[in-house]
């Protein structure tokens, strides 16, 4: 019953492996990707741009953008006045009096080319605050295209820590067979093997449900398969300037200091705004039925009271909290930038030496399966010895995608990977 079990697991192991590397393969004949670790640039873009959230996004800046612009114009429109009387006197006369105005309140001083200004000002921020939210957005493609990418990475690996482990059984059933090995060593190689193919399967299936996944959220990438991962990194040494960029780059400073800019033209525009505008008119009339025609100019302008003082104090604490926003995001994206560099250069670095350590107890785990078929070593070293090479590479991988990641973060924050289109 154990065998008639093991051969179907085998063969669904094996087919899996081999749609996965068959796939892998037929991918990187099509076409050649942009960063290790990552299908092709366009792709990405094509799945980012097709997904609901970012064209929602698009549009919420745009509005914002258009909102912005409406302040070019003047806020006030021209007024028409019509009126029609008929007047009597003491001599029983009745006369009809027709009247029409028209008026128009008129921006004085420099309140037109501040709310200029500000128009361009809230077009460059609202560009800002697309490619921060284009960022925030490639980040959660990244985030669950690395996060497949583990997974597959664990799944080849089980599938050929698997085949191995069949191998150690084969051996084992040889030796019980010849009489060398009591029969317990195939009752436990048979429990390794097992427990390796379940495993196996097991992360077979996360890897259809996260692709499923990925599919239903960004269809593009649905079917894509990470290629060009390789078995090490190169060293990583990022100098100076790369940290310089880094910070300079931010879009989240970007945003912050054209936030502040538009806080300063606003103080401006509410300090002018003390000095009310002034309301011009034009008037025609005819009174006495057409006996007399009156024509003549208006003009209103409205005292300023305590409210307009009251905006300017509301600008000016909107002004001193941008400001301070702007150094906090300072601060934060020099940090941001000193840690990803750091992390870069450590996770390469931890990664080269869990690759030495794989290899090592790669080579261990082989002695011990020729020790052990050659009588030299008990079944528990060998068994032992191949799950530590198992563990050791399952470190070494899940270290190379870290720092894939992390570098796909740093080639973003840098323009490098997708840089965001224009609104």
């Amino acid at each position: 019953m154990k065998r008639a079990s093991t051969r179907p697991a085998g063969a669904l192991l094996k087919g899996v492996l081999g749609a996965l590397l068959g796939l892998s393969s037929l991918l990187a004949q099509a076409e050649p990707p942009g960063l290790q670790g990552l299908p092709p640039e366009p792709l990405l873009r094509s799945a980012l741009e097709s997904a609901p959230l970012t064209q929602a996004v698009r549009q919420q800046w745009s509005a914002e953008r258009e909102a912005a612009d409406a302040q070019r114009h003047s806020p006030y429109e021209w007024t028409l006045r019509a009126g029609a009387a008929r007047r009597s006197d003491v001599l029983s006369q009745r006369l009809n009096e027709r009247e029409i105005s028209i008026e128009r309140s008129l921006r004085i001083g420099a309140k037109a080319g501040i709310d200029a200004a500000l128009a361009d000002q809230g077009a460059l921020a609202a560009q800002a605050g697309w490619e921060l939210s284009w960022r925030d957005g490639v980040r959660a493609v990244l985030k669950s295209w690395f996060e497949l990418l583990r997974q597959e990475r664990k799944s080849i690996s089980l599938n050929e820590q698997a085949a191995l482990g069949a191998q150690q059984m084969d051996v084992v059933r040889r030796r019980v067979k010849a009489g060398d090995a009591p029969r317990l060593d195939l009752l436990l190689a048979q429990a390794e093997h097992e427990r390796l193919g379940a495993e196996a399967a097991t992360a077979a299936l996360r890897v259809q449900a996260m692709r499923g996944d990925l599919r239903q959220r960004f269809p593009a990438l649905g079917e894509a398969v990470p290629i060009a991962v390789p078995d090490q990194l190169d060293d990583y040494r990022p100098d100076i300037s790369a940290e310089l960029a880094l910070r300079q780059r931010a879009p989240e400073l970007a945003l912050a200091q054209q936030q502040l800019n538009m806080a300063k033209l606003k103080l401006r525009r509410q300090q002018s705004d003390r000095l009310a505008d002034p309301t011009i008119g034009f008037r025609v009339a005819q009174e006495r039925s057409g006996e007399e025609r009156v024509m003549g100019l208006s003009l209103s302008i409205p005292f300023g009271g305590p409210q307009r003082d009251a905006r300017v104090r509301v600008a000016s604490a909107e002004l001193q909290a941008a400001q301070a926003r702007l150094q906090d995001t300072e601060l934060h994206a020099a940090a941001d930038a000193r840690r990803l560099l750091q992390e870069a250069v450590g996770l390469v670095q931890t990664q080269r030496q869990l690759a030495q350590t794989q290899a090592l107890s790669a080579e261990a785990a082989r002695l011990a399966q020729r020790a052990y078929a050659a009588g030299e070593t008990p079944l528990f070293s060998a068994l032992q010895s191949l799950r530590q090479a198992s563990e050791a590479r399952a470190a070494a991988e899940m270290a190379l995608v870290d720092a894939l990641e992390l570098q796909s973060h740093i080639a973003l924050e840098l323009r490098e990977l997708l840089p965001p289109a224009a609104l």
